[in-house]
């Protein structure tokens, strides 16, 4: 059964997107059958993995509003073994009923044993409606922590939050780990968050930091993760290294 991971944070602006995209694409490149969930009807983490085709999310619309276990919701990307559920096309529902929370983990089991991996992309809000849907579908969740002062000071609402989710729904959710992204080395306030994470966080951080890159920053105008387009670069590599850090820990 696949292991469904889920990119939160209260915060925008802090890599998110990236990583989702990235994280999935790199598994997938280490020879994982990875399924990359796009739940923010932005849309960011499907035009970044090069798919153009509105139906699909259209169609992951109706099968939550319908519950429609049997909808073809998943595509194709830029990766043989990287497939994708599109963002859907608006905010789902306008009136939730008693339930609804849980339509995503319903929609999800019989996808799961096709998948080593499920990576979902959520919009900057974990208390709304696809955020919760993907957080209780999830066996863990994993932090992106901007190196900087505020996005360092909202990570407790984060982590308050995803409590207060976790003993509502009764759930057994896990913290995967806290990633520092946007890294500037050498520059002093990214060098004082990566000391007091390192001191505070500890072993809930991972080892891999991502750097401040221009190109992971517009790598989703070539519709390809950096992992894809640019093997090379640093943040590319850092990718890599999370992806592998999270395969050795489950080996652990």
């Amino acid at each position: 059964m696949g292991r469904t991971i889920c990119i939160v944070s209260q915060k925008g602006g802090v890599g998110k997107t990236i990583t989702a995209v990235n994280l999935a694409a790199a598994l997938a490149i280490l020879g994982k059958r990875t399924l990359l969930i796009d739940c923010d009807p932005q849309g960011s983490a499907t035009a970044s993995v090069g798919i153009f085709d509105k139906k699909s999310g259209r169609a992951f619309q109706r099968a939550l509003q319908e519950t429609n276990l049997s909808a073809e919701i998943i595509t194709h990307s830029c990766l043989e073994l990287l497939k994708v559920i599109p963002a859907p096309s608006e905010i789902l529902p306008n009136n939730a009923m008693p339930g609804d929370e849980r339509l995503l983990h319903a929609l999800l089991t019989r996808f799961r044993d096709e998948f080593d991996y499920i990576i979902i992309d959520t919009a900057a809000a974990p208390a709304s409606f696809m955020a919760v849907n993907a957080i209780i579908t999830s066996d863990s969740v994993l932090i992106p922590l901007q190196c900087e002062l505020l996005a360092f000071q909202s990570l407790r609402h984060t982590l308050g939050t995803l409590i207060y989710i976790k003993n509502k729904y009764r759930l057994k959710l896990k913290l995967e780990g806290i990633l520092l992204t946007m890294y500037d080395k050498g520059e002093d306030v990214s060098e004082r968050i990566v000391q007091s994470a390192r001191k505070y966080i500890r072993r809930r951080l991972f080892k891999a930091v991502i750097p401040r890159s221009t190109q992971l920053r517009e790598s989703a105008s070539f519709r390809r993760p950096l992992v894809v387009h640019n093997a090379e670069a640093s943040g590319a590599q850092s990718y890599v290294r999370l992806a592998k850090e999270i395969l050795d820990k489950k080996k652990g």
